[in-house]
């Protein structure tokens, strides 16, 4: 539905850069539209490769799945598709392994220096990231990195907030959604007076669809 909908967009929104003949072989191939078409299909690939580790391996399925991300990462790599198809899917093995073994994340968590996890995890981040600009296969540990960071912070301390609650509970549905409308409303944002008001709505938007 969202690829659908993203379709639709880029044909209002850039239509007239395209013939109608490509128009029609690139959607009826799902490789249009051009800025969405990866990440759909790399939730496709993450959710196949968690299928195979939790349908195939009972014991120790979330390390499973952390390999064959990793075994995905190098594919890709060797494939030569770019950086943005493989940077971040090693958080999907990460997620995996958090959830199945939260409870010894949160006694080990709970048996350190909090301020100090948070403050050497966000340095990793910060470093790894700056050194990511030029050397894209860090990356993908700036990227688990941010991700340890988020989990140690959520962790050590405990957040009750219904707008944090409501966010997180829609959060994928906004990530989904988040893609179309920046392409929509910020084509061209030369006054700030506007730009001010498009980012307004896409929040609004965003979230309105999202829920």
């Amino acid at each position: 539905i969202i690829w659908i909908i993203d379709l639709i967009a880029v044909i209002l929104v850039n239509g007239d850069e395209f013939s109608a003949s490509t128009l029609i072989k690139q959607a009826t191939t799902m490789t249009f539209p051009y800025w969405i078409n990866w990440y759909l299909k790399i939730q496709v690939i993450a959710y196949i490769l968690f299928y195979i580790a939790y349908k195939l391996f009972k014991k120790n399925s979330d390390i499973v799945l952390v390999v064959l991300t990793i075994i995905s990462v190098g594919v890709m790599y060797i494939l030569g598709l770019d950086v943005y198809w493989w940077n971040t899917i090693m958080c999907f093995g990460f997620g995996s392994v958090l959830a199945e073994r939260k409870d010894l994340v949160l006694k080990k968590i709970k048996s350190a220096n909090k301020y100090i996890l948070l403050a050497a995890s966000l340095v990793a981040f910060v470093v790894l990231f700056i050194l990511g600009i030029n050397h894209c296969k860090i990356t993908t540990i700036s990227s688990i990195a941010f991700c340890v960071f988020v989990t140690l912070l959520v962790f050590a301390f405990k957040f009750k907030s219904k707008i944090i609650n409501f966010i997180g509970n829609i959060s994928l549905e906004i990530y989904l959604w988040h893609l179309v409308l920046l392409k929509l409303l910020f084509k061209d944002n030369k006054n700030i007076m506007n730009l001010n008001i498009n980012l307004l709505l896409f929040f609004v938007l965003a979230i309105g669809l999202a829920y």
